[in-house]
């Protein structure tokens, strides 16, 4: 079945698209000649043709079926020689051959809806795996806002929703575990993303000689250094705790002067010289000389340790790439400098007091950490120069581990995702599996019905049809007959047997064309096509033709319908015609318009056809409904058209109906005013119906026509006939026309 019908940049139809929606199995279109009818037949028939570039139409579930047109080409096509195709219907078939065929095209209408329920159900699964796949790749997307600032490369032709998550579901099936760290992640893209890395080298660690940390854990700080004790003068002294100062003061003492360094006085004998001489021996003066070499040796170690640190850190500093944490170099290399000046500080009291017990602070743990930084700093360059070596490879495999670290952040929405996915395609595959099964039961069903078809298949049964209802009607100087030279073939053939040829009149060859066509739609052109299901589209089949044969073609039309509604080979029926009686004989059961069939009413203003959907209201009413359809969309037609239609509806509903004259209406008015106001009218309406006014002597017709129609309204209530007036000028769907849509009825 034909759904949808697009008409665009052809005949009458324009740039902006038009078109039939939502066509149902029994459809109804009305027009005049020349609004764009046999365009659309056209487009059914030769839908590839060039000229119709941009036009469409649309089958129902994607089923595509025979389209068989009638219009002018169809006769020119099938009468245009001395022979005409046969067609070939179930001729000599009995009840049960009939019976047995039908059951057949019933098994295989079940079998081809099961067909179609299976094909809808996989849409159904896939539309909903489509939401699936929608509704988990925006839940994903965010991933790609949080981490592009910092992966930005590695989602190079990925930087939309579609490409980015298809991605990241190929991704996320290669993930192991999450052993991938972020801060990783962060630092090799900043050397591999940021620009590609260039080899650097090693940092230098200073040499750091072991003797400079022994020196801050020699036992020599911790000795109490002082003189002999068992010298006379040594009892007074350590009494005293005097060692240090008496040391430093022996200092002072001149030689051959016996002038004391502390009183002043002339003490100092040649007993007391050799007294401080042996106090402070051999061993006391050993000791204070190994503190000053230890206060000596401590001071180049470290100096030069310092000095070797702090070049180290000037290198780092100027170097853009450095990988040195500059912070806590600095900070650890403080922290050295301020325990080896506060060392030096105690060494120097150490030496001026060399009884005093001192203790240093170790730097091993600082230099250690320095040092540390150091060699973390190595093993940064030692990694920047390996992705330098492998540079591609790693840039590649950064890249994966990017998106494996997404995926595995994902790792629950996108698992549920693929879960549902297997889900969805067990389904799908379920369903591919019956679809396949109920294929094959159609081709063996309908070989069955083309083997049972094929025996009881002829042209006979056509011609017998088509000859007998042409003597029906009075058209016996012809008929059809089987050609000699092919017995598929037909000939028209005069009495006498000499063949018609071109003398036929228009209204012979309509009726019989159409009479070939019936049998086409209820047969086929071959034996094979019998069986087919087909689509009828009929355009204009009474053109020519007077009411006795209008109403055999209608009859005809309307056994296809029936034909259509009981679900036989004809799955849809298309009618278009500009024929207001036509149409509403075809349309009509009992005088009841269809409501199982849609209508449109195509239409032509300023050279551009446009069509007009109606649903399952009929448009084309009985002619009294007509004009109040016109008077009622009054605005798009012509004053004189206006005059005529009042004057009809005066005439049929008050002079016959309501057998009122001019006179009794006239009077119905009750001043003089209002009668004249009347009158005026009635003389208006019937001027303008019979006679062309001139226009110089006219006032504005817009306010003539107001006016008037006022008036018109006033006569049915002066009558009291009120609600009919209120009844005839409704505006709803099934009587409005939005135009004049009949031909004149005299």
């Amino acid at each position: 079945m034909i759904t949808n019908i697009t008409l665009k940049n052809v005949a009458s139809f324009g740039e902006h698209e038009s078109g039939l929606k939502d066509l149902q199995l029994i459809n109804f279109i009305y027009g005049a000649n020349g609004v764009g009818k046999t365009t659309i037949s056209n487009l059914l028939k030769n839908p590839n043709s060039d000229v119709f570039s941009d036009c469409s139409f649309e089958w129902k579930d994607g089923q595509s079926q025979d389209i068989l047109v009638y219009n002018k080409s169809f006769r020119e096509n099938n009468f245009g020689g001395d022979e005409i195709d046969g067609v070939f219907t179930l001729g000599q078939a009995t009840k049960e051959n009939l019976a047995n065929i039908d059951d057949l095209r019933a098994k295989i209408t079940t079998s081809e809806d099961d067909l179609l329920g299976f094909k809808k159900s996989i849409q159904t699964i896939r539309d909903k795996q489509e939401t699936n796949k929608n509704q988990t790749r925006d839940l994903c997307w965010p991933m790609y806002k949080k981490h592009s600032r910092n992966f930005d490369q590695a989602f190079v032709g990925f930087k939309r929703k579609d490409p980015f998550f298809e991605k990241l579901i190929l991704e996320s099936k290669n993930i192991v575990d999450n052993t991938i760290e972020f801060t990783d992640l962060l630092e090799r893209a900043r050397l591999l993303f940021e620009r590609k890395p260039e080899k650097e080298p090693l940092i230098e660690i200073p040499y750091l000689a072991i003797e400079a940390l022994e020196i801050e854990l020699n036992s020599l700080w911790q000795k109490i250094i002082v003189g002999k004790k068992d010298i006379g003068i040594g009892d007074l002294i350590g009494r005293l705790q005097m060692s240090d100062w008496v040391f430093q003061g022996v200092r002072f003492i001149q030689t051959e002067d016996a002038t004391c360094p502390f009183c002043q006085n002339e003490t100092i004998t040649q007993d007391l010289r050799s007294q401080f001489d042996d106090y402070f021996d051999e061993t006391f003066l050993r000791d204070t000389k190994e503190l000053s070499s230890l206060q000596e040796d401590y001071s180049t170690f470290f100096d030069n340790i310092v000095i070797s640190f702090e070049q180290v850190l000037n290198e780092q500093k100027s170097s853009s790439k450095s990988k040195l944490d500059i912070d806590t170099y600095t900070s650890k290399l403080d922290v050295l400098k301020a325990n080896i000046n506060s060392n030096k500080e105690k060494i120097a009291e150490k030496l001026k007091e060399p009884s005093r017990k001192i203790e240093l602070t170790s730097n091993k743990q600082v230099i250690d950490e320095i040092t540390k930084s150091l060699s973390i700093a190595n093993e940064n360059i030692q990694k920047n120069n390996e992705l330098v070596d492998n540079y591609h490879s790693e840039y590649s495999r950064l890249i994966s581990d990017v998106w494996k670290y997404i995926g595995s952040e994902n790792k629950v929405i996108l698992d549920n995702y693929l879960s549902r996915v297997d889900g969805f395609k067990t389904g799908i595959n379920n369903l591919e599996l019956k679809i396949t099964k109920k294929q094959e039961d159609i081709r063996n069903l309908k070989d069955l019905l083309r083997e049972d078809s094929e025996n009881i298949t002829s042209v006979q049964p056509s011609i017998d049809a088509i000859n007998s209802t042409l003597k029906a009607f009075g058209f016996t100087s012809f008929k059809i007959v089987t050609s000699g030279q092919n017995e598929n073939k037909y000939q028209i053939q005069r009495e006498n047997g000499d063949l018609v040829r071109e003398t036929l009149s228009e209204g012979e060859i309509t009726f019989i064309t159409f009479l070939y066509y019936y049998q086409l739609a209820i047969g086929g052109s071959t034996f094979d096509t019998v069986i087919n299901d087909r689509i009828l589209v009929i355009d204009d089949p009474i053109s020519s033709l007077d009411s006795n044969i209008l109403f055999v073609i209608s009859t005809l039309i309307k056994e296809l319908l029936r034909e259509a509604r009981i679900g036989g080979a004809i799955k849809q029926v298309i009618v278009l015609t500009h024929n207001v009686y036509f149409h509403k004989e075809v349309s009509y059961i009992d005088g009841n318009p269809r409501r199982d069939a849609h209508f449109w009413i195509i239409r032509k203003k300023e050279d551009t056809s446009s069509i007009q959907s109606f649903g399952m209201s009929n448009p084309i009413s009985n002619s009294y409904e007509l004009l109040w359809s016109e008077l009622r969309n009054s605005d798009k037609l012509s004053r004189i058209s206006i005059q005529n239609t009042m004057r009809r509806i005066i005439e049929n509903y008050f002079k016959i109906l309501g057998r009122y004259g001019d006179d009794k209406l006239i009077d119905s008015f009750h001043d003089f005013e209002s009668k004249a106001i009347c009158r005026s009218l009635l003389s208006w309406v019937n001027e303008g119906s019979h006679t062309v006014p001139d226009d110089l002597f006219i006032e504005d017709a817009e306010d003539i026509i107001e006016r008037y129609r006022g008036v018109f309204k006033a006569i049915f209530e002066k009558t009291n006939h009120i609600e009919h007036y209120r009844m005839m000028m409704r505006s709803d769907e099934e009587d409005s026309l939005n135009e004049r849509i009949i031909q004149t009825t005299g």
